[in-house]
């Protein structure tokens, strides 16, 4: 693999785990014993509609785009190395996956049981009531799309892709990438019907693959004429919420979404190839080795800590919702990593083994 490249994967997967996490704690409500607060005022839902709504959406999609980049940086696929790499994927993605659904299950009934024995309310169905069928939706679809472990809808599609790597490759080899067409066109017209793995994750982890398979190098770090183009994406962001509620909205929305992976790929490659700027992406680097653990643990963590705040802050000002829209996510990376490396020092065999390593 190409060491610029692969030092510009590096440089982008922390601060992409902070995206992901700002993605998911940007509410118009927050549910505190059952009952629903209003959040926010303009500054409140124009910053969180800018970055978790805007910005942030660009995380998973680059993710995926580099897991299919490296699932195929040996430009081959035989029936030898398929089986290697799945072996290599049941440690590394499916073992990591059903340990956290075990563990939000553990710990949300935890929460529920405490949670009642001092008066709180919750709504929907309590772990303590689940049946056989309800535990083993939790591992894949509780009916909304994703596990009990929600952000993992992620690793449950790059495991399902993982899979169909040998029809992904084939599918690319022999069209020499044109069969992209077909899911690129159902990506930015909206037609994604409700499939595991999602019509954008095959779009994106097949556009990786794709980069490595047919000998694309439009990550160049803004120097050729396609990765200069990128540079439209945060007037195209913009504009985004503009039209957000006309006809046009979702396929300008899945456009921003795609030149952005072009934009983020090549302004991280131009970092890594900087020579002025090691210190900070000396760190970016080394905290990219806690990525997943974050990625992991940040929720259901960042919503109990969110509903803290709320109480203990009680906001009435725009001011305050948008204190703690940022306090939120800095606590929850925070005590993620402060966990990470405790268990690095403690435990460090358990912790290879829920970070897939």
């Amino acid at each position: 693999m190409d060491a610029r490249l692969s030092k510009t994967f590096n440089l982008l997967r922390f601060p992409l785990i902070v995206l992901v996490v700002f993605i998911h704690t940007f509410d118009g409500a927050v549910t505190i014993n059952g009952m629903q607060i209003e959040v926010g005022g303009i500054c409140y839902h124009v910053l969180g509609n800018l970055i978790s709504r805007g910005l942030a959406r660009i995380a998973v999609p680059l993710f995926f785009f580099m897991s299919g980049y490296l699932y195929f940086k040996e430009s081959s696929l035989s029936v030898t190395l398929y089986r290697k790499k799945t072996k290599a994927r049941v440690k590394s993605l499916l073992i990591p996956y059903l340990l956290w659904n075990v563990w939000v299950l553990v710990f949300m009934f935890g929460y529920q049981w405490i949670g009642a024995k001092v008066g709180f309310e919750f709504s929907g169905k309590l772990i303590r009531d689940f049946t056989a069928a309800d535990f083993l939706r939790s591992f894949w679809d509780r009916g909304s799309g994703y596990p009990i472990c929600f952000q993992l809808w992620f690793l449950r599609d790059l495991i399902l892709l993982s899979f169909l790597a040998p029809v992904i490759y084939y599918s690319i080899r022999s069209t020499k990438g044109l069969i992209l067409f077909l899911p690129g066109a159902m990506y930015l017209c909206g037609w994604m019907p409700s499939v595991f793995p999602s019509i954008s994750a095959v779009l994106y982890f097949s556009l990786g693959a794709a980069y490595k398979l047919c000998g694309w190098n439009w990550i160049d770090g803004f120097v050729g004429f396609g990765s200069r183009m990128s540079w439209c994406y945060p007037i195209i962001l913009v504009s985004t919420f503009l039209f957000e509620e006309t006809g046009f909205g979702l396929f300008l929305m899945h456009a921003a979404i795609l030149i952005g992976v072009v934009w983020a790929l090549n302004l991280s490659y131009r970092a890594a190839s900087c020579n002025y700027s090691g210190h900070f992406t000396e760190a970016l680097i080394g905290l990219s080795a806690a990525s997943f653990f974050v990625y992991a643990s940040h929720e259901p963590l960042q919503g109990l800590l969110k509903k803290i705040l709320y109480l203990l802050l009680q906001p009435s000002s725009d001011a305050m919702h948008v204190f703690i829209y940022f306090l939120g996510p800095v606590l929850t990376i925070a005590v993620a990593l402060s966990v990470f490396y405790l268990l690095e020092k403690l435990l460090p065999g358990f912790l290879r083994i829920v970070n897939g390593r």
